[in-house]
């Protein structure tokens, strides 16, 4: 019979997203995310570029933040709450991204987007 084909690698991002999604409140180091694909910490970042146009970090910042508006949508009050339920650390942090991500500090956000 003839030999098995090679395996071929999977080159899809899908599993690691959900693994990553699944831990935004927690801190993440490149090391991780490659060995749950079990490849080198360069080709996360390489697949990231890629696939999606930005590096591991801006994926996982932009999600971050994302979660961020959603806790503060819903009314949490306490930003340091906030930043550490979505992984952005302190409430220094979280204003810092959420301006640089949406132009709005969090009081202005919660203004416009927060419960009436």
């Amino acid at each position: 019979p003839p030999p098995p084909p090679p395996a071929v690698p999977d080159s899809s991002l899908a599993p690691l997203l959900a693994w990553a999604r699944e831990r935004l409140g927690t801190a993440l180091t490149m090391a991780e995310p490659a060995a749950c694909a079990a490849v080198s910490q360069a080709t996360p970042h390489r697949r990231f570029r890629a696939q999606l146009g930005t590096t591991p970090l801006g994926w996982l910042t932009a999600r971050r933040v994302a979660l961020a508006c959603r806790l503060m949508e819903a009314g949490e009050p306490r930003l340091d709450r906030v930043a550490r339920i979505s992984g952005l650390g302190t409430a220094a942090d979280l204003r810092a991204q959420l301006r640089r991500r949406t132009g709005l500090p969090p009081s202005a956000y919660r203004r416009r987007f927060g419960p009436a």
